[in-house]
């Protein structure tokens, strides 16, 4: 059996289960979700795709990683969850640290603003629910949160940003798919509505 650890896309694990398959190999594809220092502790998560005998026989001795998650037998699956979970991270780290720089600039440091900021993103997981549930169904319409009225918080941060020197291109990126979505007549959906915006390539709906 082959386990391949290392970074990649879905298409260089298909790749190699494809190289693996013609020299008799069964192939595993796994990314780790932690640090190095958390492997081996329950804290540490690794996913895995790809041959399902080969991942059954070895399962018992991958768990001594960390959490294990297998995704089925398409060997580029796990890559798949494995990106997809890493750009959520780096989008709420870089709007973490844009939040921090715009108090940096009115004399509040990160240590004052950080459990503020993780009690309220623990109640904003609480809506990815009620998002993936309007993504999925494609009905995005709001009574509470309209891309109306949340486009006007976008110029404040936006506003508040400039003054203070901080770079304002994150609410501009997301003012601007929030523009684009309302010009095209749907100020009267939530955020979730957004999702058509940035998957252009798959979708001609906004």
């Amino acid at each position: 059996m082959l386990v391949n650890l290392t970074s990649g896309t879905p298409d260089h694990a298909r790749a190699r289960a494809a190289w693996a398959q013609q020299h008799g190999i069964g192939y595993v594809d796994g990314k780790i979700m932690a640090v190095p220092s958390m492997i081996g502790q329950p804290a540490a998560f690794l996913l895995y795709s790809g041959s399902e005998e080969a991942f059954a026989t070895h399962r018992t001795t991958l768990g001594h990683l960390g959490a294990t998650t297998y995704f089925g037998d398409e060997p580029g699956r796990a890559s798949l969850y494995d990106l997809a979970l890493l750009g959520l991270m780096y989008a709420t780290m870089t709007g973490f640290m844009h939040s921090v720089a715009v108090m940096d600039t009115e004399g509040v440091d990160a240590a004052t603003f950080l459990p503020h900021a993780t009690e309220f993103l623990a109640n904003v997981s609480v809506f990815l629910a009620d998002v993936a549930a309007h993504i999925q169904a494609s009905e995005y319409g709001s009574t509470e949160a309209t891309l109306d009225m949340q486009v006007v918080a976008k110029d404040h941060i936006i506003e508040v940003s400039r003054a203070g020197g901080v770079d304002s291109a994150i609410p501009t990126y997301v003012k601007a798919l929030m523009e684009r979505a309302i010009a095209a007549g749907h100020g009267g959906d939530d955020m979730g509505r957004l999702v058509e915006l940035i998957a252009t390539s798959r979708s001609a709906t906004v």
